[in-house]
């Protein structure tokens, strides 16, 4: 038994080094190890209920299955080692009943605010929105719904309308998905459901980030169903903060959908070079960092669009010139950021990435649209599904199309098949291949020329 314990103890301080605290504490440490179910090459685990089975295994499976297979626990596993988790007997868990939550936060950070948020052509519509619902009475939309990709200040402007409304001395509750379902499953164990209503649904801003990650659990949805239609039945401002837009968040139920699209949806642009810029302006005011114009006019130019991502260019310049004695200059700014530059690939169009993986496999583009049995056609089509996953937002239909698939299903196909050599690192030549495509792609998309293959 003692071994049992021991090996359960290891496997979670593997865990707590991977996830953040409040995930550790609120759910991966209730995980139990069940030596008795387990083998060499799969490993089982208890939770407290089904929710949070569902929960851990569709977050955090994948992470289990790499520190179980990376790491000699119990000196027992398998290289590859698989993980089930199962609901735990009620006989083994009745000693644990009460389960140590810690509260749920529902602060508003003080340090984001309107007065501080960069306003640029990108953001304006987010912005004055924001405004409105923020100083309005009684919501003007509801519910509000802002989406777009990360870093790109979303969150920033979800605490700025609730500090202003608890200016206005409003009760406002803000929190993230996995906030509301850490408290969710504490109400549910506890069976004090009646004071989660009662904290939710009595709120006159309800502010939630994440929203995505409402997918997927079904029990959590239908909690958010009804606490949603309370809080709009009685004209309670509600905005959300989601990564894409609701018809795109895949497995969210169809009522969440049509909801969240009630009141207004707004996309959150990433910032155009003149807000970059202002944005860098900001951030050295900030942290207290002086920087030359033309070091700050290359952090704009050449970081990616992700806020957080150019504070930190910003403070890793610094911290190096401190620790070198050095001027900063555009030369140390170059030499800093080598790792931190800005990836022109990123929105390359379709024609773009024909052209560059044709002329990297010295075929022609017209050669590779084609199904071929060739195989360095069926490599470059392979790559041009590769690089498009990354590199645009197309669907999985326009992949098809564009190469002339009659069945999509085989884009997932494709994309596996090169992500799976890439990984391996088995060959030199993929793996240099990628760069050299990559780099084309660089090149076309900075000169904002199309070239086109010899036909």
């Amino acid at each position: 038994m003692d071994t049992n314990n021991n090996i359960e103890k290891e496997i979670l301080a593997l865990i707590k080094q991977k996830v953040s605290l409040t995930e550790y504490e609120n759910c991966l440490s209730q995980l139990k190890y069940n030596a008795n179910a387990s083998k060499s090459d799969i490993a089982f685990f208890y939770a407290p209920n089904m929710l949070l089975c569902s929960w851990i295994t569709a977050k955090h499976g994948a992470l289990l299955k790499e520190i179980l297979s990376q790491n000699k626990v119990g000196m027992h596993l398998a290289h590859s080692v698989d993980v089930r988790i199962e609901v735990a007997p009620k006989i083994q868990i009745s000693a644990q009943a009460n389960i140590n939550y810690k509260a749920v936060k529902t602060s508003v950070k003080d340090s984001y605010t309107f007065e501080n948020f960069v306003v640029g052509s990108c953001n304006n519509t987010v912005y004055e929105i924001a405004k409105k619902v923020a100083q309005s009475d009684t919501p003007p939309y509801n519910p509000v719904l802002f989406y777009g990709g990360t870093g790109l200040g979303k969150t920033h402007i979800l605490n700025a309308i609730g500090n202003h409304a608890l200016e206005k001395h409003k009760k406002v509750v803000l929190v993230t998905s996995e906030d509301f379902l850490t408290d969710f499953l504490k109400h549910l164990d506890n069976k004090t459901m009646d004071s989660f209503k009662k904290k939710y649904r009595h709120c006159d801003f309800f502010l939630l980030d994440d929203a995505q990650f409402l997918q997927g659990k079904p029990k959590l949805e239908e909690e958010f169903f009804h606490t949603f239609n309370e809080l709009h039945a009685n004209s309670k401002q509600i905005v959300l903060i989601s990564d894409r837009s609701p018809k795109n968040i895949a497995g969210l139920e169809d009522r969440l959908k049509s909801r969240f699209e009630w009141g207004i949806t707004a996309k959150v642009m990433p910032p155009d070079l003149e807000t970059k810029l202002s944005i860098v302006k900001q951030k050295c005011q900030l942290n207290k960092i002086t920087l030359p114009e033309e070091v700050m006019e290359y952090i704009a130019q050449h970081i990616s669009d992700n806020i957080r991502q150019m504070e930190g260019a910003i403070i890793k310049i610094s911290v190096n010139a401190s620790l070198m004695n050095a001027t900063i200059d555009l030369n140390l700014a170059k030499t800093v950021l080598e790792d931190l530059q800005k990836d022109h690939a990123e929105g390359s169009s379709l024609e773009n990435i024909l052209i560059a993986v044709a002329q990297s496999l010295n075929l022609k583009s017209s050669e590779i649209k084609v199904s071929s049995r060739q195989k360095n056609v069926a490599l470059a089509r392979k790559l041009v599904v590769y690089f498009a996953r990354l590199y645009t937002p197309n669907p999985t239909l326009s992949l098809a199309q564009f190469l002339d698939l009659k069945d999509h299903s085989s884009i997932s196909k494709m994309y596996s098949s090169v992500k799976k050599m890439l990984e391996e690192e088995k060959s030199p030549f993929i793996l240099s291949l990628r760069e050299e495509i990559k780099n084309r792609l660089n090149e076309l998309n900075d000169k904002k020329t199309s070239f086109n293959s010899s036909e």
